[in-house]
């Protein structure tokens, strides 16, 4: 399996390259893994095709203590992403949860990619830390995206997470996000942009300096109304303006 390319920003803000081989320390992940949804549950709506914004939370204090642990962290989810058929579309490390924007590629496929990610990254973790016990807070959080709006400012309201927390002035100045990927301003083959990204290209422009221009409007917005919510405020009405070609209903 080849490398996982991740582009982040070294702690002066200068973007870095770093290349993880998945043969490399995380074989052990790979033990059977319970899913959590063999309990009693209420069905998860993982279905192929449907875009959802899951996150999951630490039980206890935080679950990334250090740079060495995020890397980890993304190098298996990018692991689990190929071996489940996920694509990932967005995505924030903080200090004690993690948001994902994805969209499984057959039925079932987000709630195995789950499971795996979540115990691989424990058993890594309380391995590392020589701790026993749980790390992740009961089940994960999973949302369905059903309009293009709620589609958009998901994804928005995801990455601006550090800059709403106040850790950074800008969402392009954290390094454990999918922004500057999406926003052109860096690469990495740990994403795959969701179809409906297209609609923010324009005038033969690429899709990123749309995006980007989306996240602008996004930021300002919060700044202007105090709101943060991934759902539209209004209804169906957006205080961010939206790109002005809706994408087709089959692209959600």
């Amino acid at each position: 399996m080849g490398g996982c390319t991740i582009m982040v920003l070294d702690s002066s803000n200068e973007e870095s390259s770093y290349q993880i081989n998945h043969e490399h320390d995380c074989t052990w992940v790979e033990e059977s893994v319970e899913e959590e949804d063999s309990v009693s549950y209420k069905p998860r709506e993982d279905y192929k095709g449907v875009t959802q914004h899951v996150t999951s939370h630490a039980d206890h204090g935080k679950c990334f203590l250090d740079d060495a642990d995020r890397f980890w962290f993304l190098q298996h989810t990018y692991r689990q992403l190929e071996r489940w058929k996920v694509s990932l579309h967005t995505y924030v490390l903080m200090d004690n949860h993690f948001h994902f924007f994805l969209t499984g590629r057959v039925d079932g496929a987000v709630q195995k990619f789950m499971a795996y990610v979540k115990a691989g990254y424990a058993r890594y973790f309380n391995r590392r830390y020589n701790r026993r016990g749980r790390l992740w807070r009961c089940r994960y959080y999973a949302l369905v995206i059903r309009s293009h709006q709620h589609l958009y400012t998901t994804s928005f309201y995801i990455e601006a997470n550090p800059w709403r927390s106040a850790i950074v002035s800008h969402p392009e100045l954290y390094a454990w996000s999918s922004y500057r990927v999406n926003s052109g301003q860096a690469g990495s083959n740990i994403l795959t942009p969701h179809p409906t990204w297209s609609s923010f290209a324009e005038g033969g422009h690429g899709w990123n300096a749309g995006y980007r221009e989306a996240m602008e409007a996004y930021l300002e917005c919060g700044r202007r109304f105090k709101t943060h919510s991934p759902l539209p405020p209004h209804g169906d009405a957006l205080l961010c303006p939206l790109p002005r070609r809706k994408p087709n209903a089959a692209d959600i």
